[in-house]
């Protein structure tokens, strides 16, 4: 049993785990079983062996395992019972069980009752006992205890009773005999002529005889409290990170003195509820998940590129309401969070001008020294810049949460500190720290393993933010995160583009067939509509609901095809005179029938270019009602994502038939009347979207080999501060709400989902568009066109976007007196001349009121989304821009601009 032989000097866990596994190595030897390396517990399969090699991806590398919902559970099982992590065979067994509904009392059962770790047990009792156990011994013990014949503690007795023990170890009985038992048993040294040790001498002769007495004292001893009480407060330790309760302590005391072992105390600790949900921050008490994002959430792993991997357990994140627990399997694939992740605290009633938090309309304050807040690059010691706000949609301070945004995104891999303090509430009273957080400030050591664990990974974050400019006196609170590696965010994409497009495969065009043509005599155009085929990379159809097929290398694989639409819009001047070629990205749940939309006719015919598009599946309109079931279970999130992924693939194919000799122009719908192609011949690929195709064409751009050059029309970026800024998300609400129906939760949960967006919309992409191109692709230049005071697509993401690209901006920007900003877009280099040869961001006011300073949507006036498409000036500038070595040209006046309202 645990501890029962205990030292004169604690021992420290780590180091009783090593002493434990070298007296179980040497019992294996001496009774004659091989000293393998450790494998799967009873009933586990062993892990297959790898078949062949992995395939090749962008990255050079295979993709990060899935793995079970249950692996932190698991992972601590092992640690707890075994004192070793778990074997990949043994956590793909019993996680799988898990998952699949086997009940933690069965797997608690079959892990403490496994061979391993009753050979960790009577291997302690032989340790205790000086006993060397013959041939056939421990089987026969093991076998009896599964039986229920024996216990861990009755074969100690039996041990400490034998004539072996007694007239070996005792020196003499029955005094020597309990002194032996003293020093076995409860670790100390006492004299035989020590009162206690008459004591229990006088108690063992008064028996009838030795065997009577022997059994009877080393019994007594091995239950005695003094005894029991560590071999208790050890299991607490082991499997619930924490002190054991006096009531919890005698409770199990009890129990064994009672007649059961600490077996079953195991048992019923690893099976709890407690052990199911343990592990959550202890800095941050109002949820499970804050502060977020948090390398408490992550563990060690050599096989990322971070080193590190998110391994979140169900009971951490909030489950929707009536709907079934959390699966966290997609999110545990990540090295590391969002590069442009939402940083979330309990708001605690701070009170951002009391505190002089850094605001919305002064960015640049927090990079000042005395920012009560700071957001350091552990790897540079560089700040970074960001404001802080309350969640405006809470209804109150108990459900509100304190959000520190980026103003643009982290780099890739690196992990940053977080710091705030002091600060202050609505009176100007200083708000003290969090209790958990105040523990690890004072340095005092911790009594529960794990918040003594979370202190010590917590420390070199207070340093840095001390380092920082906020003395670790001053410090409200302090973490650490990692941002996810570039190819734990690309992979996927890079996999799926260098399968279709990569070699000879990608020289000839994908099938295609034309369904229709019209023409629209009044614009001038000709629209053509039609399907092509596109290897398929996700299960079932592709259908939405559908999510990446993986391979063996854990990256996506190609099962079948799927057949997308494709809308083109053709100026009639290409019977004359070729024209340019752009992919065309469509707005929010539409489709790619957009790009032959009023404001695209004009465009195309204005400028003789050629625009086509097709369905951003993921998130067109045949995912409506998909993407409503997800807003209500967000676990399923990796069906919006996943299809994202395919819905870009699908665009870079319909690309590549628009440029290649044997696709879009050799059919007669792209010819004219002598058979001469209407896309230039070789024509440079060009990429133009609005809302949400300029989202996700900020994804588009960073993957397609073929786009150097795109307008990215009322952009922005992420998703998760876009969308409780946008009107458009009004009719989600009600949904997301039902499922979620605290403000808090659903604060946490914008950002768990960013983790995954990320793989699918611009955000994910941004450090890698105009400078650090990812394997594969070139650095592309971009215009993003914004529409002050949009209602859709918040203008401030629009501003991290191009902070993020190095974009550069007209000067001035704005008309005086139009945004509350101390310096209107703030961070974004101005453009001293035109034409200007490089990534830009052009603002184009229309009259709408300035949007709330608040995370909520501007309803104020008419709703500017679709005026910069629309107007002319913008059109010429972005028809300049897409021209082959384009340049961003000066429609203005050498002022600001403004658009006509559409």
């Amino acid at each position: 049993m645990r501890r029962t032989r205990r030292p004169a000097a604690p021992v420290p866990p780590h180091r009783r785990r090593r002493l434990l596994a070298v007296a179980t190595a040497t019992v294996l030897a001496l009774v004659g079983v091989g000293a393998a390396a450790p494998g799967p517990v009873v009933g586990a399969p062993a892990t297959a062996p790898a078949t062949g090699a992995p395939a090749p991806t962008g990255f050079g590398e295979p993709g990060i395992p899935v793995r079970p919902a249950s692996e932190r559970y698991v992972r601590q099982a092992y640690e707890a019972v075994l004192h070793r992590d778990a074997d990949e065979g043994g956590l793909a067994y019993w996680g799988g069980r898990l998952d699949d509904g086997t009940t933690r009392a069965t797997f608690a059962r079959q892990l403490v009752l496994s061979g391993e770790s009753l050979t960790d047990h009577l291997s302690e009792v032989y340790a205790t006992a000086h006993h060397t156990p013959a041939a056939g011994e421990l089987a026969d013990d093991i076998a009896a205890i599964r039986a229920r014949r024996a216990t861990v503690e009755s074969i100690l007795v039996g041990l400490l009773s034998s004539q072996e023990y007694v007239f070996g170890q005792g020196g003499g009985y029955p005094a020597g005999f309990v002194v032996a038992l003293y020093r076995d048993v409860l670790g100390r040294t006492v004299a035989e002529d020590d009162p206690q040790v008459q004591y229990w001498a006088d108690r063992a002769a008064a028996a009838p005889d030795i065997e009577t007495g022997t059994r009877t004292v080393a019994r007594l001893l091995v239950v005695s409290f003094e005894n029991l009480r560590p071999v208790v407060d050890d299991a607490y330790d082991r499997l619930l990170a924490r002190r054991a309760d006096a009531g919890g302590r005698d409770y199990w005391v009890g129990r064994i003195r009672r007649g059961e072992s600490i077996l079953d105390i195991d048992r019923n600790l690893l099976a709890s509820g407690e052990a199911w949900g343990s592990g959550c921050s202890t800095l941050d008490a109002a949820r499970c998940l804050l502060p977020f994002p948090n390398d408490r959430f992550t563990l060690p792993d050599a096989n990322t590129d971070t080193g590190r991997r998110v391994v979140l357990k169900s009971p951490w994140v909030p489950a929707p309401t009536g709907g079934p627990a959390f699966d966290p399997t997609q999110w545990n694939r990540q090295d590391g969070f969002s590069p442009g992740s939402a940083i979330l605290v309990a708001s605690n009633g701070i009170d951002p001008a009391q505190s002089g938090l850094p605001p919305i309309t002064d960015i640049g304050s927090s990079l000042e020294a005395g920012a009560p807040i700071v957001l350091v690059d552990m790897a540079t010691g560089e700040k970074v810049p960001f404001w802080a706000e309350l969640d405006a949609n809470a209804p109150s301070d108990a459900e509100r949460a304190l959000i520190v945004r980026p103003a643009r995104n982290l780099a890739d891999g690196h992990t940053y500190a977080v710091g705030i303090g002091p600060v202050r509430d609505a009176a100007g009273a200083v708000i003290p720290a969090p209790a958990g957080f105040a523990r690890c400030a004072s340095g005092t050591p911790q009594p529960d393993r794990r918040v003594q664990e979370e202190c010590d990974a917590t420390q070199p974050a207070i340093d840095e933010v001390a380092e920082a400019g906020i003395p670790t006196g001053d410090q409200y609170l302090a973490w650490s995160f990692t941002v996810a590696s570039t190819r734990n965010l690309a992979e996927r994409i890079t996999e799926m583009r260098n399968d279709v497009l990569g070699g000879a495969a990608g020289l000839t065009a994908a099938p295609f067939t034309v369904t229709g043509t019209s023409r629209n005599e009044a614009d001038g155009v000709t629209r053509v509509d039609g399907t092509f085929e596109v290897p398929l990379y996700l299960t079932g159809t592709g259908a939405p609901g559908s999510v990446l097929h993986l391979g063996d290398d854990d990256l996506p694989e190609a099962r079948g095809t799927y057949t997308a639409p494709f809308t083109c819009t053709i100026p009639d001047s290409a019977a004359t005179t070729p024209t340019r070629a752009s992919l065309y990205g469509h707005g929010l749940l539409g489709t790619g029938g957009q790009a032959n939309s009023s404001y695209i006719r004009s465009f195309s015919a204005a400028h003789g270019i050629t625009l086509c598009g097709t369905d951003y599946i993921g998130l067109a309109s045949e995912d409506l009602p998909n993407t409503a079931g997800i807003l209500g279970d967000l676990s399923r999130f990796d069906e919006l994502a996943d299809r994202n992924q395919q819905g870009l693939l699908n665009q870079m194919v319909l690309g590549r038939l628009m440029t290649l000799p044997d696709g879009l122009t050799s059919d007669p719908a792209f010819q004219n009347d002598v058979g001469a192609p209407l896309v230039a011949p070789g024509s440079e690929l060009g990429y133009y979207g609005n809302s949400q195709g300029g989202i996700m064409g900020g994804a588009l751009v960073a993957v397609d080999p073929d786009i150097s050059r795109g307008v990215l029309g009322v952009p922005g970026m992420n998703y998760s501060t876009l969308l409780q800024r946008s009107v458009d998300f009004d009719p989600f609400f009600d949904v997301f709400s039902a499922g979620y129906p605290s403000a808090l939760d659903r604060t946490v949960m914008l950002s768990m989902i960013q983790m995954l967006w990320d793989r699918g919309e611009a955000n994910g992409y941004a450090n890698h568009v105009t400078t650090d191109p990812l394997p594969g692709t070139g650095p592309t230049e971009v215009l993003l066109h914004v529409a002050f005071g949009d209602h859709q697509v918040a203008q401030v993401t629009a501003d991290n976007m191009a902070r993020t690209y190095g974009a550069a901006t007209n000067d001035p920007p704005l008309a005086p007196g139009r945004s509350s900003d101390v310096t209107p877009l703030w961070g974004i280099d101005r453009i001293g001349t035109f034409p200007y040869a490089g990534s830009a961001i052009v603002y184009w006011d229309s009259g709408t009121p300035e949007p709330p300073l608040e995370n909520v949507p501007n309803r104020a006036g008419e709703d500017p989304h679709g005026d910069p498409r629309s107007d002319p000036d913008a059109q010429v500038q972005m028809s300049d821009f897409l021209q082959p070595g384009g340049v961003v040209t000066d429609q203005c006046g050498g002022s600001w601009c403004e658009a006509d309202p559409s």
